[in-house]
């Protein structure tokens, strides 16, 4: 029982942070998947009398793209509103950046934010290659074993052949 205890609190991360975000700026939050794949679940709630945000998600790397106003690669995104959820599923392990995004409001806001990311616990099954390409696999794997045993017993073939034995000294008698 401790020990299924021990193994769900590894498997998850809460997040919960209250992020004030000065009027047309924004906030990134960065957090890193380790590992395996994982669900990111945010809820958001703008305090009253606070415009409403935006919450991005992005990879880290884009997080100067996004700041630049160049084009970036949002891998989930809500609409401008004072509260909502976020549920995303981070296939690749890396870093990665929320921004809680007030750009549109000439006000500043108070968010609070209350989220879990959630590991895969789940063993993903191995991908077989096709039929084909393991034949070709295994060809290909004894044709270049063959060839380097081949060069190798030749040269030793040879090595052998021309080192010979010195005979014995003969005696007379």
């Amino acid at each position: 029982m401790i020990a299924l205890a021990l193994l769900l609190a590894v498997q998850t991360t809460p997040l919960e942070r209250s992020i004030k975000v000065p009027p047309s700026d924004y906030r990134a939050l960065h957090f890193d998947i380790r590992n395996r794949p994982a669900t990111l679940e945010l809820a958001y709630q703008v305090s009253q009398g606070s415009p409403g945000v935006r919450l991005r998600v992005l990879p880290r790397v884009d997080e100067n793209r996004f700041r630049a106003g160049r084009s970036y690669n949002e891998i989930a995104g809500t609409e401008l509103d004072s509260s909502g959820r976020l549920e995303v599923y981070l296939q690749t392990p890396g870093h990665y950046i929320v921004i809680v995004d007030n750009r549109e409001a000439s006000r500043g806001a108070a968010v609070r934010l209350k989220g879990l990311i959630s590991y895969d616990t789940l063993t993903r099954p191995a991908i077989e290659l096709a039929t084909r390409r393991k034949s070709m696999v295994i060809v290909s794997s004894v044709a270049i074993f063959l060839g380097v045993a081949w060069f190798a017993g030749r040269r030793l073939w040879f090595a052998n052949r021309e080192q010979k034995t010195p005979e014995p000294p003969t005696t007379s008698p």
